[in-house]
């Protein structure tokens, strides 16, 4: 609060400032309507957007309310009590004293009640007086009142969607985390659902694959042949495909997120093995790795996909590395052998409510 304790007593100058413009100009442009109007009406309202303006501040830089109040607003409660002093005071030279007349220099809220204060033109100087000092404690009121609005209310915010990069090697638990977040109503996009359904759904992609591959990837119907794709792509042109294709995810991912944004959805999730090397992790908030041991993931997908072991740790060793997608992570989901799938789901839960 100390080193910011002199910014806020030069703000509590700013009264003097716009007060002082304030008469300036209408003194210059009093004969001109449009003009006489637009400082009448409008400098009040600005110096009160003014303080609405630095309550928030305030707040945002967790200043205390009070210190704050007083430190922005001594000038003007200063110039109330000077005012109030001269009217409770006995003597009519007490009242009629200009202690308090530099205040009429940078008082600009006169608008609320000159009015009132013609009505008193040819009455007693104490209501005069009365006017004089029922004009200051309103504009003090109003300026507190700015300033207040802007350091208490907090305006509620619309949530915005998150978008979630969900990666890790097969056999993790990926499936596990990601029914997880379907439970917190966000929307999740397979990178190869949305691959497999553009070789279908997609004629642009389907003539760039035919062009680069040639017409032995389709079928008798003139569809793409997944299978006869795979034997023309693997292993020697699978970086090819990949380069030729990605941009057409891309483009069906970033409808697809749109479309969940639209809906009102908490997240999207994009779950894929190669999320950073695809350039998918780019579009995500947040990117949740989720990794398990070698021999549990090996036994997983034996079980899963009905192969032997051989054949399921060829498959796991052919993917990343944990240090990879740890280092490319910002949170990771250790699925351990030790845990079921209700307490590992329990665990994403947690994190994913955190993150949403």
């Amino acid at each position: 609060m100390k080193k910011n304790a002199w910014k806020l007593l030069l703000l509590s100058l700013a009264p003097l400032a716009v007060g002082w413009l304030f008469n300036v100009t209408i003194m210059i442009w009093s004969d001109i309507s449009l003009l006489s109007s637009l400082v009448w009406y409008g400098l009040p309202l600005a110096e009160l957007f003014f303080w609405y303006q630095v309550g928030r501040r305030c707040r945002a830089r967790t200043l205390g309310y009070l210190p704050a109040l007083a430190l922005t607003h001594w000038v003007v409660a200063v110039e109330v009590a000077v005012y109030l002093w001269q009217f409770l005071a006995v003597s009519s030279e007490a009242r009629n004293m200009e202690l308090a007349g530099f205040s009429q220099d940078f008082n600009i809220f006169m608008i609320y009640t000159v009015r009132l204060a013609r009505l008193f033109e040819t009455q007693p100087n104490y209501i005069g007086q009365a006017t004089t000092v029922a004009m200051e404690l309103m504009g003090f009121a109003l300026l507190v009142a700015a300033f207040s609005l802007g350091y208490l209310w907090v305006p509620k915010e619309k949530k915005t969607m998150k978008v979630l990069g969900i990666t890790g090697p097969t056999g993790a638990g990926k499936t596990t985390a990601l029914n997880a977040l379907r439970a917190l109503g966000a929307e999740v996009l397979d990178a190869d659902d949305v691959y497999h359904g553009l070789l279908t759904d997609s004629e642009a992609m389907k003539a760039a694959l035919v062009s680069a591959f040639g017409t032995d990837i389709l079928d008798g119907e003139g569809k793409i042949d997944r299978r006869r794709l795979a034997g023309v792509v693997y292993p020697n042109r699978l970086g090819e495909l990949n380069e030729l294709t990605h941009p057409y995810i891309m483009e069906e991912l970033d409808r697809r997120i749109e479309q969940a944004r639209q809906e009102g959805r908490p997240a999207a999730a994009i779950d894929a093995i190669a999320l950073m090397e695809s350039g998918a992790g780019a579009k995500c908030d947040a990117v949740v790795s989720v990794l398990a041991p070698e021999a549990l993931r090996v036994k997983r997908i034996m079980a899963r996909d009905g192969i032997d072991e051989a054949y399921a740790l060829r498959r796991v060793r052919a993917q990343p590395s944990d240090e990879f997608f740890r280092s490319h992570s910002d949170y990771v989901l250790e699925n351990t052998e030790t845990d079921t799938p209700e307490t590992f789901g329990a665990r994403a839960k947690a994190l994913f409510e955190r993150l949403l």
